[in-house]
């Protein structure tokens, strides 16, 4: 069978939280800042609409708890908090309430390298993600996904995946798209990734922890095994399972956190 996708895993532990990592993109690395979110509007505020939109809730596994309120998408001490409630504001049949903002139709980029610091729970049931779309998506059909980051449950591991239109159609392509790195998840980490016109290179604090090659089979490129060469917007979310795939049931009274304490976006210098 022909892999269609080619990661080098690597299993390192994180280190430790004390030790003050320096992940940011150097002046000198030929990058240069397009994009930042520092979070640091008021307490109580929304994200800046200048660039972020609240997303609404649709049938996917993600979104399908997905509300609007204020309680579960706000701005305090400089970070972005993310929450995923018992719902026990409606009398929908969905048990939990969440809140997922994107910066679609705002912001979005071809190519360059993204940075996020961010720390959540370690509860069952658990599944935040930082990740981006295909922003050209709805005019052209094709579907494309880089998932930067994702945690699920109470695994101290970080998961590294990402979608192409051919595995998005493909039955057996979660066999084969997902990489896991030993993490602390509770603690403080800088989650990247490197996206260039031949490769997508994630990173945990600064070290490569997988990377996804353009195949060179013509056969895969005509399947669209490639699909990332078009704008893409980023989306930050919480989320929790809903018992299939990895992700287990969540605990229905418990509410998860996750925080994010800013977001950048980085371009090769011309």
């Amino acid at each position: 069978m022909k892999k269609f996708l080619l990661f080098f895993l690597v299993t390192l532990i994180c280190a430790a939280d004390s030790i003050q990592i320096k992940a940011q993109i150097d002046e000198n690395s030929g990058y240069k800042l397009i994009f930042q979110d520092e979070f640091n509007q008021k307490n109580g505020s929304q994200p800046d609409s200048k660039y972020w939109t609240r997303v609404e809730a649709s049938n996917s596994m993600w979104a399908q708890w997905i509300r609007q309120d204020k309680d579960l998408v706000y701005i305090k001490n400089g970070k972005l908090v993310c929450l995923g409630k018992p719902n026990k504001k409606d009398k929908t049949h969905k048990s939990m309430r969440t809140g997922a903002i994107w910066t679609k139709d705002k912001f979005f980029f071809q190519y360059g390298k993204v940075e996020v610091r961010m720390r959540t729970n370690n509860n069952l049931g658990n599944f935040p993600a930082v990740w981006m779309k295909n922003q050209l998506r709805e005019k052209t059909g094709i579907y494309a996904e880089i998932d930067i980051v994702e945690m699920f449950g109470n695994k101290s591991e970080s998961q590294h995946c990402i979608h192409s239109h051919y595995t998005q159609t493909t039955p057996k392509h979660k066999e084969h798209n997902r990489n896991q790195f030993s993490c602390d998840v509770t603690k403080w980490h800088i989650y990247g990734i490197e996206w260039t016109e031949t490769f997508v290179r994630w990173t945990v604090d600064g070290i490569t922890v997988a990377v996804y090659n353009k195949p060179t089979d013509k056969d895969l490129l005509n399947k669209k095994a490639w699909t990332f060469d078009t704008p893409f917007y980023l989306i930050i979310n919480q989320s929790v399972g809903d018992g299939t795939y990895d992700w287990a049931i969540p605990n229905f009274n418990k509410t998860y956190k996750t925080e994010f304490d800013w977001i950048r976006v980085y371009q090769k210098k011309i």
